[in-house]
């Protein structure tokens, strides 16, 4: 599965850090829209969540642009586990039919649920290697975000 990480342009230790942690595997740095940078507008949301729904709708963006049938989205603060290479490369757990799977976890395994929605997750337990921040999106699931 290709990785793409989001990063902003002045966190540059976590640029390095993340290059670390991903070599060998298929990824690339995102740029992160920058809240600091974004005008005041009337929005509920701020400038900060704003510029981070952005970001994560470029990266699913890049899904849709390619021809990868998923690709695990991470912000450059995640935790990985030390099985996170092999876990990721392996699409089997991913269930079939499912556009959109975000795990997050504190360090405790996640259970994903079922949802009325047709693009929903379907159930099933996953036990992810300590991943404090991960989505995995097909193609589907990324052209729904970014439309």
């Amino acid at each position: 599965m290709h990785i793409v990480y989001i990063n902003l342009d002045r966190h540059h230790e976590r640029r390095i850090r993340m290059d670390a942690l991903l070599q060998g595997l298929p990824f690339q740095r995102l740029a992160a829209v920058d809240g600091t940078r974004l005008p005041e507008t009337s929005s509920p949301l701020s400038p900060f969540e704003i510029a981070c729904l952005e970001s994560h709708r470029q990266a699913a963006q890049l899904l849709v642009d390619s021809d990868a049938a998923h690709v695990c989205i991470l912000e450059d603060d995640v935790h990985l586990g030390n099985e996170f290479a092999e876990f990721i490369c392996d699409e089997s757990w991913i269930p079939s039919g499912v556009d959109i799977i975000k795990l997050e976890t504190m360090l405790q395994s996640v259970r994903l649920g079922a949802s009325l929605s047709p693009h929903a997750i379907a159930t099933c337990t996953v036990f992810i290697p300590v991943i404090t921040a991960l989505q995995a999106i097909s193609c589907l699931g990324g052209g729904l975000i970014s439309s």
